[in-house]
């Protein structure tokens, strides 16, 4: 696969200005993160072009999302990627919006040790990696309602990404899941749950991830009043209540 072109292609269609570099950014992260799920395994399959398609192209899905995702929409904002994993989607997003702050969150100390080795080769200065669990990082006021844009990708079960993400948005923040066909199901499950942190659901944007013939969608939250300081509760309370 002609990568270079695929990612012109798309940000061509979609009409987002990228500078070369911007690209070249992408793809030598893409060359880092085939070699490393040779011995960690993160991304379900060991080939490069899968890997490209399922994972790069699906990150990038979400800049479809123009009332959002675009250079004016974006200005200022902080934005935090919960459970990141080997940087999916938050480091494919910060070379794409180098302007913007990135707070990653991973409490694996072998894929943290990845993040930061990664963003120090590709000289990324906007991104900031906090290998620690989230419920712990969510008591800390640094953080606790100060984000405007918070992500989530193959995270976790609906309730737990929920408790353990919205304590970190701030008012009138947005929340935004990567989704399969199951959102929603999930919507009706948690429709109580939601209710109880300070988020409703904005819309479910069906977006199209090239050369992927599978749904996707981008679930959009919005925050709408304070969380309750008892959230997020402890993981293993919260494993308890699985959906």
């Amino acid at each position: 696969m002609e990568y270079k072109n695929i990612l012109g292609d798309f940000f061509k269609e979609y009409e987002h200005a990228v500078e070369p570099y911007q690209i070249e950014t992408i793809i030598r992260f893409h060359n880092k993160s085939v070699e490393f799920n040779k011995h960690t395994n993160i991304l379900g399959t060991k080939e490069a072009d899968s890997i490209f398609i399922r994972h790069f192209m699906d990150c990038l899905s979400i800049i479809e999302l123009k009332d959002y995702f675009s250079p004016m929409a974006l200005e200022g904002k902080i934005i935090m990627d919960m459970g990141t994993g080997g940087g999916f989607p938050g480091i494919i997003l910060a070379a794409l919006f180098n302007r913007n702050n990135f707070i990653l969150v991973e409490k694996s100390k072998n894929k943290s040790y990845f993040l930061n080795k990664t963003i120090h080769e590709l000289h990324m200065d906007n991104v900031e990696v906090i290998n620690c669990q989230a419920e712990l990082i969510a008591r800390n006021g640094k953080y606790r309602g100060k984000i405007d844009y918070c992500l989530a990708r193959a995270f976790a079960n609906i309730n737990i990404l929920l408790e353990l993400i919205t304590p970190f948005a701030k008012i009138n923040g947005k929340l935004f899941f990567y989704k399969s066909r199951r959102v929603y199901e999930e919507i009706a499950l948690t429709e109580r749950l939601m209710e109880q942190l300070g988020v409703r659901v904005v819309s479910v944007e069906e977006v199209k991830v090239p050369f992927l013939d599978e749904f996707r969608a981008i679930e959009v939250l919005e925050k709408v009043s304070e969380t309750s300081d008892k959230y997020p509760r402890n993981l293993s309370i919260i494993k308890k209540n699985f959906l």
